[in-house]
């Protein structure tokens, strides 16, 4: 029986995945990359880590560089771009909502750094509704199981018992090895092994109850 939800953050409640993809971009640029990541590639870099994915946009773009500079260098702009102001994803508010109707027990799963995720989730006003957790917490990125089994433990519900709700398919493809069930938010348009793929929150909402069954 599902009795939680565990939810990514960037790009699932928050709108600030974009803001990691231009921002990221920006910085590429000034090191040589003519183009922005293209939406339809980003997803590759989601979900494996600050470290994981700095390493691997630099080696997809043949630029020599170490890779907490990039990192650095990119949480400077994705400050400069906080700065403008944060928003829901579309259907969240709809979704959360019924969550608490049926006082599901959750929490976040994220890979971002906790400076940001205090920041954006205070912005957000949930910050007394919501606790989290980071990958920072366990020093795993999300291709392992450590940081999902915290959250679980958080809550006090095993694996089985929740759904997860993620935009990257390295969490979902975790979640799954885990017996979660599993929810992928196409954002970028590609298709995972989840349990049920949405291009949005809302219809998440109209299939609530058939994934909470």
């Amino acid at each position: 029986m599902i009795e939680g939800i565990v939810f990514d953050w960037d790009g699932v409640i928050a709108n600030t995945e974009e803001l990691h993809r231009l921002a990221f971009s920006k910085v590429l640029k000034a090191h040589g990359r003519q183009k922005e990541i293209p939406r339809e590639e980003w997803v590759e870099y989601c979900g494996v880590g600050d470290e994981g994915t700095s390493k691997l946009l630099l080696e997809h773009n043949e630029i020599e560089l170490d890779w907490k500079m990039l990192f650095e260098e990119k949480n400077n702009a994705y400050e400069q771009m906080l700065d403008q102001g944060i928003g829901f994803m579309p259907g969240f508010k709809e979704l959360y909502a019924l969550v608490k109707e049926r006082n599901l027990k959750r929490i976040v799963c994220t890979g971002s750094e906790r400076k940001y995720i205090d920041r954006t989730i205070k912005a957000l006003g949930l910050y007394n509704e919501l606790q989290y957790v980071c990958v920072a917490d366990v020093g795993k990125a999300k291709s392992e199981p450590d940081v999902f089994l915290l959250a679980c433990e958080r809550i006090k519900l095993k694996p089985e018992q929740c759904v997860l709700i993620e935009d990257g398919i390295t969490g979902i493809n975790t979640g799954n090895r885990l017996g979660m069930r599993t929810v992928f938010l196409k954002t970028y348009g590609q298709s995972s092994n989840a349990d049920l793929e949405i291009d949005s929150l809302s219809e998440l909402v109209k299939e609530f109850k058939a994934i909470l069954s």
